[in-house]
């Protein structure tokens, strides 16, 4: 056990590195994909509002079941961090009380922290960059945690293949099904 009363594996500081320097496959052997520093987190509102300004041409979507995604990338030193993604999170209007919104906010951050990884390895290919991602959530609070281990993955892998691809759409095949939809601002374009 360590000294927080978590098993070693759970323990986001039992590595004692720091992935936002390491590559994807070193941030994967060391553990250190699995912890969610809070310099990965998105506070700034200057880099949080563009993500809302519907005139935006550099702000891109995706919605995956109850998951919807909204990002865009910045030059690394708008986030005043060296690290690859700042992440926000937004548990919507559907949870009435305090309560259910920060326990709603909690299921996304750890959802999120076990399926980061991907993001790593597909950063690497904006060096420079970093990405401003807010995760909202717009299902029902009663099957969130259900919903999220099911959904917010899905979405995150699709983010990855995307920023992988340098923004274009994903091919035919790989285009979301009839519940799924993306939006990114080349959507008007053939």
């Amino acid at each position: 056990m360590s000294p927080a009363g978590r098993p070693p594996e759970a323990d986001p500081h039992a590595s004692g590195t720091s992935a936002d320097g390491a590559s994807a496959h070193e941030a994967r052997a060391s553990g250190a994909a699995e912890t969610f520093p809070r310099t990965r987190r998105l506070k700034r509102r200057r880099l949080i509002r563009p993500l809302f300004d519907r005139r935006r041409t550099d702000v891109s979507s995706l919605a995956v079941g109850v998951v919807r995604l909204k990002w865009r990338l910045v030059p690394q030193e708008a986030t005043g961090e060296r690290t690859p993604f700042q992440v926000g999170f937004a548990p919507g209007r559907r949870a009435r009380t305090n309560a259910g919104r920060t326990t709603l906010r909690r299921h996304l951050r750890e959802t999120f922290r076990r399926h980061q990884h991907g993001l790593f390895a597909a950063m690497e290919l904006h060096p420079g960059q970093a990405l401003t991602l807010m995760l909202l959530f717009r299902g029902n609070e009663a099957t969130a945690s259900a919903d999220l281990r099911r959904d917010l993955p899905l979405a995150l892998d699709r983010l990855a293949r995307r920023l992988a691809s340098g923004g274009r759409r994903a091919p035919e095949a790989a285009r979301p099904a009839s519940g799924e939809t993306e939006r990114t601002p080349d959507a008007a374009a053939p």
